[in-house]
């Protein structure tokens, strides 16, 4: 669903932990010029499925990426962003969040900076 965007930032942004690392840099899409490190980017794609009956499930995919200049601590940011994504079901934002799984983990470095590429499924209806 098109709010999939709200829920991930409000999760992400409203948990103490994730901001005692990254403060308020969770931003959609890309991080504005000259962010200080660490901080988090997310995107997603939504795939709606339709039954005969209707609109079913909605199946979103999202791409979690941390950025920070040790890779120690991309690790520990993003073991942090799975554990409050994929303990999160409920509703928010008119959203019925039924489940969210991790699907896919990469990791990187590029130019002076360390990455961890983290990819959820996301069900809701």
């Amino acid at each position: 669903m098109i709010q999939t965007g709200l829920v991930i930032y409000y999760l992400l942004s409203g948990d103490t932990t994730l901001t005692s690392y990254v403060d308020t840099n969770v931003f959609p899409i890309i991080a504005p010029e000259d962010t200080p490190y660490p901080f988090i980017i997310y995107e997603r794609s939504t795939n709606p499925d339709y039954t005969r009956d209707g609109q079913g499930l909605w199946d979103t995919r999202v791409d979690v990426t941390v950025l920070a200049e040790t890779y120690v601590e991309t690790i520990l940011i993003s073991q942090q962003v799975d554990s409050v994504l994929c303990s999160f079901s409920g509703e928010l934002f008119g959203m019925n969040i039924r489940d969210i799984r991790l699907i896919d983990v990469s990791e990187q470095y590029n130019t002076d900076v360390f990455l961890q590429r983290i990819t959820f499924n996301i069900k809701s209806n």
